[in-house]
């Protein structure tokens, strides 16, 4: 029953993965589209800024560069 279980999580997971698609990559770090998609749904409730997905796209990458400097 465990392995029934165990492979339905793999299967979703696996199927949940291709959903993402990969924008940029940083350092052996990716940004998805998920994650632009992200921050820009935080800008506009939070801040009520409206910004392009290119905007914060470089935006993210800025970020993962500093943290991987650091």
């Amino acid at each position: 029953m465990k392995k029934i279980g165990l492979l339905l999580l793999l299967c979703l997971f696996s199927v949940h993965a291709f959903a993402f698609k990969i924008v940029a990559t940083v350092d052996d770090e990716i940004i998805t589209d998920v994650d632009v998609q992200e921050r820009q749904d935080l800008l506009k409730n939070i801040f009520n800024m409206e910004s392009s997905g290119k905007d914060v796209l470089n935006a993210l990458i800025e970020e993962k560069v500093k943290l991987v400097a650091a």
